[in-house]
């Protein structure tokens, strides 16, 4: 009988040893404690935080990009659209080379299809002009690989068929914790962009960026053209970076608010 109540009593004290360790783990995890906000528990919340986790992209919708076109003018009366279609790729290059970069790494497949031949625009050179010359314009259009959805998949973020990732943010590190009053706090941080193989092709000391073809290594190299919707803007992706997150303390511990990345 003593054996009994003895194994009852040792049952009981194990349980509730087991009890209390999940509870602390769930607690942790969920981050219940009504104490004082540590900066692990900081980190974790902004680094799951949607817009933290947010890659950098760039379009690969053509119909939403500047100078998007395959255009050339026309050199002679009788020139075919097979004839122009080499100038008209050269042009494109220039003006969205990122799309060319995308392609030259399997990530994309470019279409330059559907030829139409328009009338003489005022910005064609003089002789052409003059002659009565049109503009051969082919529409263009992209497409994801399978290798291009990878990328999406591999940054743990739902595949976009109109853009491609570039970079997603690496772990942000806890720089201060500043009391604003008795329940809110602010919590600054800094973090940095871990780019992917396409967004290392956009840095010249890459490997990535090595295996461009020439012709696109030098354009890369002065960017001129539109990657992250605006002209001629690059993100530099060893730059730290800083952030802001506001957490407020409610009866089952501390709630991020707000979150602001530079």
């Amino acid at each position: 009988m003593k054996n009994i109540k003895a194994n009852q009593f040792f049952t009981r004290q194990v349980f509730a040893v087991v009890f209390t360790l999940l509870l602390s783990s769930i607690c942790f995890l969920t981050n219940c404690s009504s104490g004082d906000l540590s900066r692990s528990r900081a980190t974790a919340a902004i680094g799951e935080a949607a817009n933290f986790k947010q890659a950098a992209v760039t379009s690969i919708d053509v119909g939403w990009l500047p100078d998007a076109r395959a255009y050339c003018w026309q050199l002679a009366k009788d020139e075919t659209a097979e004839e122009a279609m080499p100038r008209a790729k050269a042009v494109f290059k220039t003006k969205q080379p990122q799309l060319l970069v995308a392609e030259s790494l399997g990530l994309i497949r470019l279409h330059f299809d559907s030829p139409k031949l328009g009338g003489s625009e005022m910005d064609m050179p003089t002789d052409l002009y003059s002659k009565g010359m049109g503009v051969w314009e082919f529409k263009t259009r992209a497409e994801l690989t399978d290798a291009g959805r990878a990328l999406w998949e591999e940054a743990n973020l739902n595949v976009n068929e109109l853009s491609l990732p570039l970079a997603v943010r690496g772990a942000p590190e806890i720089t201060g914790i500043v009391d604003e009053d008795k329940i809110t706090k602010r919590v600054e941080f800094t973090y940095s962009w871990k780019p992917n193989k396409l967004g290392q092709a956009f840095d010249p000391n890459s490997a990535a960026f090595n295996e461009l073809p020439e012709d696109l290594k030098q354009i890369v190299k002065t960017p001129k053209f539109n990657l992250f919707g605006t002209t001629s803007k690059m993100v530099n992706f060893t730059k730290a970076r800083k952030g802001v997150a506001y957490f407020k303390k409610y009866d089952d511990g501390w709630r991020m608010q707000n979150l602001t990345l530079g």
